[in-house]
């Protein structure tokens, strides 16, 4: 085992109690380093977090010939660079 590890308790009832299994010999005595609580969220805070976030943007309105100009244009970018990385990468390696 590592001289130093970090693993998260939780204090209930004046004992600490790590939250994974750690494998210590029974009555070894160990010093450790309080610091302050961290929030830890489960999966559905998270995303109410983010679901919250993005319930900030404003809606846009684009008409259908807008929406299709900007997706040709990130097509032509995208082939553009993806062409210009693959060449590289052929002459690299020829």
């Amino acid at each position: 085992m590592p001289k130093t590890r970090t693993i998260e308790v939780v204090y209930e009832d004046g004992v600490f109690k790590p939250l994974e299994k750690v494998e210590l010999e029974e009555g070894v005595k160990m010093e450790i380093e309080i610091k302050k609580e961290k929030k830890i969220l489960d999966k559905h805070e998270k995303t109410r977090e983010i679901l919250g976030k993005l319930n900030t943007f404003k809606p846009i309105s684009l008409k259908p010939e807008k929406l299709e100009e900007i997706y040709i244009e990130s097509r032509r970018y995208w082939f553009i660079s993806f062409y210009r990385s693959h060449s590289v990468f052929e002459e690299r390696t020829s």
